[in-house]
């Protein structure tokens, strides 16, 4: 069933109801051979149709890409290419749009793509179901991670940060995995059920998990407990705005920041969701 696509503008920052996940994608090297590229545009996933969306600048969300999967879970710009990656569910497809067509870039063995991540000339694909990691070279899709521990079986998040590529899991154990290049290692259990959202801000990574809205921290040296945002499920989405940070959460439907060192409600909204914020 098609669902109509909308969207609610705070004051703040834009609050995208429907969509689960939202890039601007700059697409300038492709503008001037192709004419749909464009110098910065916005795009949005959505979810149950398995839609692209694209915003005109006048208001406007026309579909860039109809695919035949469910969810649009993410998207991730890759800058070797100049291209833009979505990734699905439910049947794990990644797709590839090169500023004037979309095509399919790896069909992969996964039911779902959560993340996507472009770490050291290569773009990373977390897989949320099985917890592994792939890795495209710009020519070939393979798997990257497997992790061993099953309480780590759910992959939601990755996060470039001090050079290194950070994979937040989940299940039972809320694993954060690190990888250097050549070596994935634990950097982080928060014994949680899982991680699902990781930013980098004022020089520190930050970690939204599931179980009663826990944010963690973590400064290149230790991790810290920031705040239990006591919410009834997870973080689902933090994001850097106006030089503050921002927290998602469900199913309270509350958007916090942190100012001034302390986390406060920003948006009381009356959705019991709020998934991305972008």
């Amino acid at each position: 069933m098609k669902v109509k696509n909308t969207i609610r503008v705070s004051p703040n920052l834009f609050l995208i109801t429907l969509f689960l996940s939202l890039l601007i994608f700059s697409s300038s090297a492709l503008s001037e051979t192709c004419p749909a590229g464009t110098s910065l545009t916005l795009f949005a996933g959505t979810d149950p149709n398995g839609q692209v969306l694209v915003f005109n600048g006048v208001n406007q969300w026309p579909i860039s890409y109809d695919s035949t999967e469910q969810t649009i879970w993410s998207l991730g710009g890759y800058s070797v290419n100049n291209h833009l990656y979505a990734g699905s569910f439910s049947g794990g497809k990644i797709f590839d749009y090169d500023g004037c067509a979309w095509s399919l870039s790896y069909d992969s063995p996964e039911q779902d793509i959560k993340a996507i991540e472009e770490y050291n000339g290569k773009l990373y694909a977390s897989s949320g179901i099985s917890g592994k990691v792939h890795v495209y070279d710009g020519s070939t899709w393979k798997l990257a991670f497997d992790p061993t521990d099953v309480d780590d079986s759910y992959g939601y998040s990755l996060k470039v940060y001090n050079g290194k590529l950070y994979y937040g899991t989940g299940w039972k154990g809320g694993t954060i995995y690190v990888y250097d290049g050549s070596t994935w290692s634990v950097a982080y259990n928060t014994l949680t059920e899982g991680v699902f959202s990781l930013q980098v801000y004022n020089g520190k990574l930050y970690a939204g998990t599931i179980t009663n809205g826990k944010i963690y921290s973590f400064d290149g040296s230790s991790w810290v407990l920031e705040k239990a945002l006591n919410v009834g499920y997870a973080v689902h989405s933090l994001e850097v705005y106006g030089n503050e940070l921002y927290a998602s959460t469900a199913p309270d439907g509350i958007v916090y920041v942190l100012r001034d060192g302390n986390w406060i409600v920003t948006l009381d909204t009356s959705y019991p969701s709020v998934i991305p914020l972008k």
